[in-house]
Protein backbone atom coordinates (compact mmCIF):
# COMPACT_ATOMS: atom_id res chain seq x y z
CA UNK A 1 0.00 0.00 0.00
CA UNK A 2 3.08 2.38 0.56
CA UNK A 3 4.66 1.55 -2.32
CA UNK A 4 1.41 2.52 -4.51
CA UNK A 5 0.80 5.74 -2.44
CA UNK A 6 4.59 6.73 -3.35
CA UNK A 7 4.46 5.48 -7.23
CA UNK A 8 0.56 7.65 -7.33
CA UNK A 9 2.49 10.80 -5.73
CA UNK A 10 5.54 10.46 -7.70
CA UNK A 11 3.09 10.37 -11.07
CA UNK A 12 1.44 13.60 -9.44
CA UNK A 13 4.72 15.46 -9.88
CA UNK A 14 5.11 14.73 -13.31
CA UNK A 15 3.62 17.63 -16.20
CA UNK A 16 0.94 15.72 -18.16
CA UNK A 17 3.81 15.55 -21.12
CA UNK A 18 5.51 13.57 -18.72
CA UNK A 19 2.93 11.39 -17.57
CA UNK A 20 1.82 10.70 -21.38
CA UNK A 21 5.69 9.82 -22.07
CA UNK A 22 6.50 7.54 -18.80
CA UNK A 23 2.74 5.60 -19.64
CA UNK A 24 3.73 5.04 -23.26
CA UNK A 25 7.30 3.52 -22.06
CA UNK A 26 6.05 1.20 -19.78
CA UNK A 27 2.85 -0.03 -21.81
CA UNK A 28 1.14 -2.71 -22.05
CA UNK A 29 1.65 -1.86 -18.30
CA UNK A 30 -0.46 -0.20 -16.45
CA UNK A 31 1.22 2.67 -14.04
CA UNK A 32 -0.17 1.26 -10.28
CA UNK A 33 1.09 -2.21 -11.83
CA UNK A 34 4.80 -0.88 -11.78
CA UNK A 35 6.53 -1.49 -8.40
CA UNK A 36 8.36 1.51 -6.93
CA UNK A 37 12.00 0.84 -7.48
CA UNK A 38 10.74 0.43 -11.23
CA UNK A 39 8.88 3.59 -11.20
CA UNK A 40 12.33 4.88 -10.11
CA UNK A 41 14.32 3.53 -12.63
CA UNK A 42 11.82 4.19 -15.66
CA UNK A 43 11.50 8.05 -14.64
CA UNK A 44 15.59 8.27 -14.17
CA UNK A 45 15.77 7.09 -17.43
CA UNK A 46 13.31 9.24 -18.86
CA UNK A 47 13.89 12.76 -17.38
CA UNK A 48 17.19 11.89 -15.15
CA UNK A 49 21.05 12.60 -15.85
CA UNK A 50 22.37 10.58 -18.48
CA UNK A 51 25.46 11.78 -18.93
CA UNK A 52 28.30 9.71 -18.87
CA UNK A 53 30.57 8.87 -15.58
CA UNK A 54 33.54 10.60 -17.92
CA UNK A 55 30.83 13.94 -18.49
CA UNK A 56 30.15 14.58 -14.83
CA UNK A 57 33.51 14.44 -13.98
CA UNK A 58 34.90 16.35 -16.41
CA UNK A 59 32.58 19.29 -15.47
CA UNK A 60 33.02 18.99 -11.94
CA UNK A 61 36.79 19.58 -13.15
CA UNK A 62 35.71 22.96 -14.84
CA UNK A 63 33.95 24.59 -12.37
CA UNK A 64 34.30 28.42 -11.92
CA UNK A 65 32.47 30.49 -9.96
CA UNK A 66 30.94 33.60 -11.64
CA UNK A 67 31.27 36.98 -10.37
CA UNK A 68 27.65 37.66 -9.53
CA UNK A 69 26.92 34.11 -8.08
CA UNK A 70 26.43 33.63 -4.31
CA UNK A 71 28.38 31.65 -2.43
CA UNK A 72 26.26 29.33 -0.66
CA UNK A 73 24.45 28.60 -4.31
CA UNK A 74 28.03 28.00 -5.62
CA UNK A 75 28.76 25.94 -2.65
CA UNK A 76 25.94 23.69 -3.41
CA UNK A 77 26.68 23.21 -6.53
CA UNK A 78 30.08 22.20 -5.96
CA UNK A 79 28.86 19.61 -3.45
CA UNK A 80 26.29 18.23 -6.54
CA UNK A 81 29.33 18.19 -8.88
CA UNK A 82 31.33 15.84 -6.46
CA UNK A 83 28.88 13.69 -5.93
CA UNK A 84 28.20 12.96 -9.10
CA UNK A 85 31.97 12.80 -9.86
CA UNK A 86 32.33 9.85 -7.55
CA UNK A 87 35.19 10.61 -5.73
CA UNK A 88 35.18 6.99 -3.45
CA UNK A 89 34.91 4.70 -6.56
CA UNK A 90 38.24 6.45 -8.55
CA UNK A 91 41.08 5.12 -8.35
CA UNK A 92 44.30 5.87 -9.58
CA UNK A 93 44.36 4.50 -13.28
CA UNK A 94 40.95 6.11 -13.60
CA UNK A 95 42.08 9.17 -12.53
CA UNK A 96 45.30 9.11 -14.99
CA UNK A 97 43.07 8.02 -18.12
CA UNK A 98 40.81 11.06 -17.27
CA UNK A 99 43.85 13.70 -17.18
CA UNK A 100 44.97 11.86 -20.56
CA UNK A 101 41.79 11.97 -22.38
CA UNK A 102 41.34 15.91 -21.05
CA UNK A 103 44.61 16.72 -22.87
CA UNK A 104 43.46 15.82 -26.22
CA UNK A 105 41.79 19.31 -27.01
CA UNK A 106 43.20 19.78 -30.25
CA UNK A 107 40.91 19.44 -33.13
CA UNK A 108 43.30 16.95 -34.67
CA UNK A 109 42.33 14.68 -31.97
CA UNK A 110 38.55 15.21 -32.25
CA UNK A 111 38.33 11.41 -33.76
CA UNK A 112 40.53 9.81 -31.69
CA UNK A 113 39.40 11.66 -28.52
CA UNK A 114 35.87 10.18 -29.30
CA UNK A 115 37.09 6.95 -29.34
CA UNK A 116 39.20 6.60 -26.49
CA UNK A 117 35.95 8.20 -23.98
CA UNK A 118 34.26 5.52 -26.17
CA UNK A 119 36.23 2.60 -24.62
CA UNK A 120 36.56 4.13 -21.38
CA UNK A 121 32.72 4.01 -21.30
CA UNK A 122 32.20 0.61 -21.70
CA UNK A 123 35.73 -0.27 -19.49
CA UNK A 124 35.58 2.34 -16.84
CA UNK A 125 39.11 0.02 -15.06
CA UNK A 126 41.17 1.25 -18.46
CA UNK A 127 44.60 2.25 -17.64
CA UNK A 128 47.15 4.34 -19.16
CA UNK A 129 48.64 1.50 -20.85
CA UNK A 130 45.72 0.55 -22.26
CA UNK A 131 44.65 3.93 -23.70
CA UNK A 132 48.08 3.63 -25.70
CA UNK A 133 47.63 0.63 -26.90
CA UNK A 134 43.96 1.79 -28.44
CA UNK A 135 45.79 5.32 -29.79
CA UNK A 136 48.29 3.06 -31.67
CA UNK A 137 45.59 0.95 -33.21
CA UNK A 138 43.61 3.79 -33.81
CA UNK A 139 46.39 5.57 -35.55
CA UNK A 140 47.64 2.90 -37.40
CA UNK A 141 43.33 2.54 -38.92
CA UNK A 142 43.51 5.94 -40.04
CA UNK A 143 46.83 5.25 -41.89
CA UNK A 144 45.42 2.14 -43.82
CA UNK A 145 42.26 3.83 -44.70
CA UNK A 146 43.94 6.85 -45.84
CA UNK A 147 45.99 4.59 -48.10
CA UNK A 148 43.05 2.62 -49.58
CA UNK A 149 41.73 6.20 -50.29
CA UNK A 150 44.94 7.05 -52.43
CA UNK A 151 44.48 3.78 -54.71
CA UNK A 152 47.23 1.89 -52.56
CA UNK A 153 49.78 3.98 -52.90
CA UNK A 154 52.72 3.49 -50.04
CA UNK A 155 55.83 4.42 -49.43
CA UNK A 156 57.46 0.72 -50.45
CA UNK A 157 55.62 1.03 -53.88
CA UNK A 158 57.37 2.23 -57.02
CA UNK A 159 55.20 2.92 -60.01
CA UNK A 160 56.69 3.23 -63.55
CA UNK A 161 55.75 6.70 -64.88
CA UNK A 162 55.75 7.21 -68.77
CA UNK A 163 57.19 10.87 -69.99
CA UNK A 164 54.87 12.49 -72.35
CA UNK A 165 57.07 12.91 -75.77
CA UNK A 166 58.94 16.09 -75.58
CA UNK A 167 57.90 18.12 -78.81
CA UNK A 168 61.33 19.98 -78.67
CA UNK A 169 62.99 16.97 -79.42
CA UNK A 170 64.58 16.30 -82.62
CA UNK A 171 62.90 13.69 -84.61
CA UNK A 172 65.64 10.44 -85.53
CA UNK A 173 67.89 10.95 -87.90
CA UNK A 174 67.59 9.28 -91.44
CA UNK A 175 70.98 7.51 -92.55
CA UNK A 176 72.88 9.74 -95.04
CA UNK A 177 73.64 8.41 -98.69
CA UNK A 178 76.99 7.95 -97.96
CA UNK A 179 75.64 5.36 -95.15
CA UNK A 180 72.83 4.12 -96.89
CA UNK A 181 75.41 3.24 -100.15
CA UNK A 182 77.42 1.05 -97.41
CA UNK A 183 73.94 -1.06 -96.66
CA UNK A 184 72.34 -1.02 -99.74
CA UNK A 185 74.09 -1.84 -103.30
CA UNK A 186 72.14 1.09 -105.40
CA UNK A 187 73.73 -0.19 -109.14
CA UNK A 188 74.20 -3.24 -110.85
CA UNK A 189 78.14 -4.74 -110.49
CA UNK A 190 80.07 -4.66 -113.85
CA UNK A 191 81.63 -7.99 -112.57
CA UNK A 192 78.94 -9.99 -113.85
CA UNK A 193 75.51 -7.72 -113.84
CA UNK A 194 74.02 -8.89 -110.32
CA UNK A 195 72.81 -6.86 -107.55
CA UNK A 196 75.48 -7.08 -104.78
CA UNK A 197 78.72 -5.79 -103.11
CA UNK A 198 82.18 -6.34 -105.14
CA UNK A 199 82.99 -8.32 -102.04
CA UNK A 200 80.47 -11.04 -102.13
CA UNK A 201 80.78 -11.22 -106.16
CA UNK A 202 80.97 -14.60 -106.89
CA UNK A 203 83.24 -14.20 -109.72
CA UNK A 204 85.99 -12.96 -108.55
CA UNK A 205 87.95 -15.93 -108.86
CA UNK A 206 86.44 -16.85 -112.65
CA UNK A 207 88.44 -16.41 -115.66
CA UNK A 208 86.71 -15.33 -118.41
CA UNK A 209 86.65 -17.22 -121.40
CA UNK A 210 86.77 -14.26 -123.91
CA UNK A 211 89.48 -12.01 -123.04
CA UNK A 212 91.32 -14.48 -120.36
CA UNK A 213 90.73 -12.09 -117.66
CA UNK A 214 90.15 -13.02 -113.99
CA UNK A 215 87.36 -11.17 -111.54
CA UNK A 216 84.28 -11.20 -114.14
CA UNK A 217 81.48 -13.42 -115.67
CA UNK A 218 82.49 -14.12 -119.04
CA UNK A 219 80.51 -11.46 -121.40
CA UNK A 220 81.36 -8.86 -118.69
CA UNK A 221 84.70 -7.77 -119.90
CA UNK A 222 86.06 -4.27 -118.85
CA UNK A 223 87.64 -3.60 -122.15
CA UNK A 224 85.04 -4.47 -124.29
CA UNK A 225 82.85 -1.60 -122.65
CA UNK A 226 85.54 0.99 -122.79
CA UNK A 227 85.58 0.39 -126.71
CA UNK A 228 81.73 0.22 -127.43
CA UNK A 229 81.84 3.66 -125.02
CA UNK A 230 84.63 5.18 -127.32
CA UNK A 231 82.99 4.15 -130.75
CA UNK A 232 79.24 4.97 -129.54
CA UNK A 233 80.42 8.90 -129.53
CA UNK A 234 79.56 11.52 -131.98
CA UNK A 235 82.14 12.59 -133.81
CA UNK A 236 82.77 16.19 -133.26
CA UNK A 237 80.84 18.20 -137.06
CA UNK A 238 83.84 20.01 -139.16
CA UNK A 239 81.91 23.12 -138.69
CA UNK A 240 82.39 23.04 -135.30
CA UNK A 241 86.34 22.41 -135.56
CA UNK A 242 86.35 25.18 -138.08
CA UNK A 243 84.60 27.54 -135.28
CA UNK A 244 87.58 26.61 -132.48
CA UNK A 245 90.28 27.02 -135.17
CA UNK A 246 88.82 30.64 -136.20
CA UNK A 247 88.63 31.66 -131.73
CA UNK A 248 91.93 30.27 -131.29
CA UNK A 249 93.70 32.68 -133.99
CA UNK A 250 91.34 35.74 -132.21
CA UNK A 251 92.47 35.20 -129.28
CA UNK A 252 96.33 35.02 -130.50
Amino acid sequence: MLNLFEIIKSNRKLGPSELDRYCNLILPLNPREHSFSDTVQSLSQQFGDNSSLFNARYRCLKLTMKEDADLLTHVGIVNRECESFQLKSLTEDQFKALILICSFQSKKFSDIRTRLLSRLDQDPKLTLTDIASEYQRLMNFQRDTTMVQRGGLDRTEVHVVQQPPNPHESAPTTPSSGQQAKTNPLAQRWHCGAWHFVRSCPHKQHRCRKCKAVGHKDGFCQKKKMNSSRSTRKPVPKSCKNYLSLVATCQN
